[in-house]
Formats: C-alpha cells, structure tokens, sequence
C-alpha cells in the first residue's frame, strides 16, 4: 500500500491554492492613446526622422546618409514595442542606447557614454497629439510586421 508522505501533500495543497487565488499577469493599459497613424507618418517624414531611422514597411523619400549607421525602427527589431515605448525613446533618448548606434559609436572611435545618443530632442518641437499620433504610426508598423 501506497503511503503519500504529509508534506508533499500540504505543499500540493499550498500549489492548487496559489494557483486557483493567483491572478493572470495582464499587461497594463497603454498611457499613450491612439493617434492617427497617416498624420503620424507625415510627421516621421516632415521631422526628418527617416534621416536616421528605417521603419520596416514603410517607403520614405531618400535623404543624406547621417554619420551614423540607420536605426532600424518596428519589425524584427523592436517586435514587442508599444506606442508608450516609443514614446518614452522620442521625449528622451539618452535613456537607452541602441545596439545600432554602439556599433556606429565604436567605427569612428568614440566611446559609448552616458549622454552619447545623436538624436535631436523634440520635445520642444512636438505637440502631445503629435507624439501621439508618430507613436500609433510606428506602433501599426511593429503589429504588421509580426503578422
């Protein structure tokens, strides 16, 4: 006959407690709403911002090369980004420094420090509404991609 030891029964039961009062993980609801992505891409284009950036999907007309390498926006790149990560790259960029801009860092001798990305601060030039709007547009182009 066939004894179960007590404490492996009192740890499964801690287990199907835990499970049956454990809550799903939900991510949180975005804090950037939905914008227009059409006006969002005119302003990526009127902001110049494909001067520096790819978006995968997206066509743009051709610009001088910047110094540094492109940085490769929505796609296989940034596949889980959300409007409110975009976001938080646009209004302050020194917060992260892509692999990209490292590599590009490294070709031409600098080092990466702490205040080291190139990208211009658009804070004083974007409306709300056109951050918003330039996030739903690069937001769509990450979603299209995984499809």
């Amino acid at each position: 006959m066939n004894q179960t030891h007590p404490t492996f029964l009192l740890v499964a039961a801690i287990l199907v407690a835990c499970s049956l009062n454990a809550e799903e993980k939900k991510a949180p609801a975005p804090l950037v709403p939905i914008g227009d992505p059409g006006k969002g891409r005119a302003l990526f284009e009127d902001k110049r911002c494909s001067t520096c950036h790819t978006v995968e999907g997206a066509k743009f007309p051709e610009v001088e090369q910047p110094v540094v390498d492109l940085v490769h926006l929505a796609g296989a790149n940034n596949p889980e980004w959300t409007r409110d990560l975009y976001a938080r790259e646009i209004m302050d960029p020194q917060h992260t420094i892509s692999i990209d801009h490292q590599k590009a860092m490294v070709r031409v001798g600098d080092r990466v420090g702490e205040v080291n990305s190139p990208m211009v601060n658009f804070n004083k030039d974007l409306s709300v509404q056109d951050l918003i709007d330039i996030t739903t547009f690069l937001e769509e182009k990450t979603k299209l991609s995984k499809r």
